[in-house]
C-alpha cells in the first residue's frame, strides 16, 4: 500500500514536471505529512523527494537538448520554479 502511494506521487510529479511543484503539494496528493512521506519516499527510492524532482527535470532537459535544435537557454520549462 505504501509503495502504491509512492507510485502515485511519482505519477503526480511526472504529470506536473513542467509546472512549479512544491514537495508539500506532492505529499498532500498522497495524504501524508511531509515528514512521514519524505522518510517513506527515501526508504523506497533511495533519494529524497526534492532530489527526485530535480533529477527528473534535469533528465528531461537533457533529452530535450539531445533531440532538438533548441539552445540551453531556450529550454527553461524544466528549470526549477518556486511557486508563489
Amino acid at each position: 500500500m505504501r509503495s502504491q502511494q509512492v507510485e502515485n506521487a511519482i505519477r503526480f510529479i511526472e504529470d506536473h514536471l513542467t509546472n512549479p511543484i512544491a514537495v508539500e503539494e506532492v505529499t498532500k496528493q498522497v495524504n501524508f505529512s511531509y515528514y512521514h512521506f519524505h522518510r517513506l519516499f527515501k526508504a523506497l527510492t533511495g533519494e529524497t523527494l526534492g532530489g527526485y524532482i530535480r533529477k527528473r527535470r534535469l533528465t528531461e532537459a537533457a533529452i530535450h537538448l539531445l533531440h532538438t535544435n533548441h539552445s540551453i537557454i531556450s529550454i527553461k520549462k524544466y528549470r526549477r520554479r518556486i511557486p508563489n
